[in-house]
């Protein structure tokens, strides 16, 4: 009988409303392409930058995420670069007196930057930035040592991508669906 009123108050707070107090979390690491039909092939590992807010919006624990990474890519001789604006929910939990785990879901805009060279004038190289806006989705967990004020992490991340812009002569093609795996080093503030 013991162990059943445990259980019902375990469950009475996980039901309980998820609330998010306001952080800020920056964070940095690695982005691996695992995924997608040319994405795979066509891009390989590189850096990630992040930066997110949290906050209760509406009686729901919201978080915004602006993202930078870098990536290279065979369409994209000087480099591809990624920016990523997202919004959804997020949910925090302690687990024990040390960790704590967090837990996020959004949806927003992802922007691409392609730098190609073109040789319009033979002795004179030139370069070209194309850009394209397509969708952008993420999942990821974060297991944080909790330290009070300053917590540090570890976070995995499955951000996912579409883009629909057909190539040509003169434009490279940013037509994909893309899915990669983010190991990010994270620092949140309260």
């Amino acid at each position: 009988m013991r162990s059943l009123g445990v259980a019902v108050a375990v469950a009475a707070m996980y039901a309980a409303p998820l609330r998010a107090e306001p952080t800020i979390e920056l964070a940095a690491g690695m982005a691996t392409p695992i995924a997608g039909d040319t994405w795979t092939t066509d891009v390989d590992t590189g850096w990630k930058l992040a930066g997110r807010g949290t906050s209760d919006v509406g009686g729901l624990p919201a978080i915004v995420s602006i993202e930078w990474g870098r990536m290279p890519s065979g369409p994209c001789p000087r480099g591809f670069d990624r920016f990523r604006v997202t919004a959804g929910l997020t949910g925090y939990w302690p687990v024990g007196a040390a960790f704590a785990v967090s837990a996020r879901v959004a949806v927003g805009l992802d922007a691409v930057m392609c730098g190609t060279a073109s040789m319009s004038v033979p002795a004179l190289p030139q370069t070209k930035d194309w850009f394209d806006f397509g969708l952008a989705g993420e999942a990821a967990a974060t297991l944080w040592l909790y330290e009070g004020v300053v917590d540090v992490g570890v976070e995995l991340g499955l951000p996912v991508s579409l883009h629909w812009q057909e190539g040509s002569a003169t434009v490279p093609a940013l037509d994909y669906l893309g899915l990669d795996l983010d190991v990010l080093l994270a620092v949140r503030m309260r």
